[in-house]
């Protein structure tokens, strides 16, 4: 028996790891046609030709997610005879070993029907073959195996790589799923996924005016569960979610968006935040029973500098579609990211917190840049377009994708090893704001009426705004805020004759809309306030600081 290829599929908030695999065949899901000169072989395709593959498992799909009661492993020699080695290795290796889920089994054997034997499974038929089982977790560790029908061959390959996997990962559950494949061999699908996160049953569909109410409890010491749900539109809600202890409580309603609703659970551990679960609720219609998916053969990555130029591209479309403005590409982010994917390469780790490098935020102060915002997405797949789309089909990365808060990006890509002939892409993309020119005018003209919003009964004061004004540009400029009040202290006697007291408050922000009025406007009496506007360097958010002043005065008793 000859083994092909490892793979396996993880998610982070703010990263996904995809190491799928995909197919090579022209329509797959029905029974094999081996010998048919239709069937696709894509060595011997033009570059850039396009191939359809079409997934039709004719396996019976549950109606809902982690809906009991759960499918049982089939009572077969294979099984029986790969439980006892699943104890014995767990044993051997002293962990608490996965157990035998039959969803997992079910899945895995859609996956062999339709596993191509020199190349990698696609990974949204990984994905759609776990979701129509009823799984919600992000894809799993997946080994593939071409043979004789011999379960004691099997076990033999097996018996060499799973103690290896499993003593380096955490894993809660095992399915394995074979089909014959012509010539007498036989195409085994061994899965091995953990699971971080246990949840009431939910519906897979729902009629109109239906929600999913999500009921669960999050394991293995995660914490603050967050929900992001992408609509059919490409819009990512944020459906509040209440809290207690490991427990969360949250519900989505279909509302009028119909279609699919990609709801995303994520947490927090050590390693940074974490997709814990990300499935699709249809609203206003059935689950599909097929999934068509269209993709360029002999694409595969040579140049990292390449790759990177095409995620950049691929970014701004997205951004373009959504009408976000395009992101630049900054030099020193660019070297940032790409040093963390080589470092991710090197340990193998793909994660958004680095016991030696910290945070994104970490990394970026480390280069000297200064920045109020910082936002990552960590990928691992065989393929740009694969790690594209994994991405924007996380609802969390998407966020991070179309953000209207990020003005620059650096994406660095580093290239992996050669498995089934396509080479492993690791990817970091890093995005920062650096706040662009305003018209102070312009802000001034908007803040002032965000003012009087929040103040209805105040009066705009043509002195105190004079003075505000110099005083944003003096701290603008450098000065210290002592010597632009003993500036502004010049006015003091001018002021005295009309008011009782004069107050200041600074505010620096790196975005106009983060300005809060209410805050700024909390002392009680005031009558009168001017307002300051100037942009220029601050220690922490760095060039483009919009530096806003606001003066305001009470008045004297008549």
């Amino acid at each position: 028996m000859r083994a092909s290829t490892v793979c396996s599929a993880l998610g982070a908030l703010f990263g996904v790891f995809l190491i799928a695999c995909g197919g090579s065949s022209r329509t797959i899901g029905q029974p094999p046609k081996w010998r048919q000169p239709t069937q696709v072989k894509p060595d011997a395709t033009k570059p850039g030709a396009v191939q359809t593959i079409v997934f039709a498992p004719r396996s019976a799909q549950t109606k809902g997610y982690n809906d009991p009661p759960t499918l049982p492993p089939p009572s077969t020699e294979l099984f029986r005879a790969l439980d006892k080695e699943m104890k014995s290795i767990s044993k051997s290796i002293q962990i608490d070993g996965p157990v035998p889920d039959g969803r997992l089994f079910a899945a895995a054997r859609d996956l062999a029907a339709v596993t191509p034997e020199k190349s990698t499974l696609e990974y949204r038929i990984i994905e759609f073959a776990l979701q129509r089982h009823g799984i919600i977790e992000p894809s799993p560790h997946l080994l593939v195996l071409w043979g004789p029908d011999d379960p004691s061959a099997l076990i033999e390959q097996l018996r060499k790589r799973l103690p290896t996997i499993m003593a380096n990962g955490a894993f809660t559950r095992w399915g394995v799923g074979t089909a014959p494949r012509g010539s007498g061999e036989v195409a085994t699908v061994f899965a091995l996924q953990g699971s971080n996160v246990a949840t009431d049953p939910m519906p897979r569909a729902l009629p109109k005016g239906g929600a999913v109410v999500l009921r669960g409890k999050i394991l293995n010491g995660y914490r603050d569960a967050q929900l992001f749900v992408t609509r059919p539109s490409g819009h990512v809600d944020r459906p509040s979610v209440r809290r207690s202890r490991k427990q969360f409580f949250a519900k989505v309603e279909c509302g009028a968006h119909k279609g699919k609703n990609q709801i995303e659970v994520t947490a927090v551990n050590a390693s940074g935040s974490t997709v814990l679960a990300n499935f699709p609720v249809w609203c206003h219609e059935a689950a599909p029973t097929s999934i068509t998916i269209k993709r360029k053969l002999n694409t595969r990555v040579v140049d990292a500098a390449a790759a990177e130029k095409e995620f950049v591209r691929l970014v701004n479309a997205a951004r373009k579609k959504r009408g976000v403005p395009p992101l630049t590409i900054d030099p020193a982010v660019m070297k940032v990211a790409r040093t963390y994917s080589e470092e991710m390469r090197r340990t193998g780790v793909v994660a958004h917190v680095s016991p030696t490098t910290g945070s994104a935020s970490d990394r970026v102060k480390a280069a000297g840049i200064r920045t109020p915002a910082v936002l990552e997405n960590v990928a691992r797949a065989y393929g740009i377009g694969e790690a594209h789309r994994g991405l924007m089909n996380s609802p969390g990365h998407l966020t991070n994708i179309v953000s209207k808060l990020v003005t620059h990006i650096g994406i660095g890509v580093v290239l992996g090893e050669n498995i089934g002939g396509r080479r492993e892409l690791f990817v970091t993309q890093v995005f920062i704001r650096i706040p662009p020119p305003i018209s102070a005018a312009r802000v001034k003209r908007t803040l002032r009426a965000k003012t009087l919003k929040v103040r209805k009964n105040l009066k705009y004061d043509k002195t105190l705004d004079k003075i505000a004004q110099q005083f944003a540009k003096d701290i603008a400029a450098g000065k210290s805020t002592s010597t632009a009040s003993k500036r502004a202290a010049s006015y003091g006697q001018a002021l005295a004759k009309r008011f009782k007291g004069v107050g200041t408050v600074v505010t620096t922000v790196a975005h106009v809309d983060a300005y809060d009025a209410a805050s700024a406007f909390s002392e009680k009496g005031i009558s009168h306030f001017g307002l300051g506007v100037a942009q220029g360097t601050h220690r922490e958010i760095g060039e483009g600081a919009i530096f806003i002043v606001v003066m305001y005065a009470q008045p004297r008793k008549k």
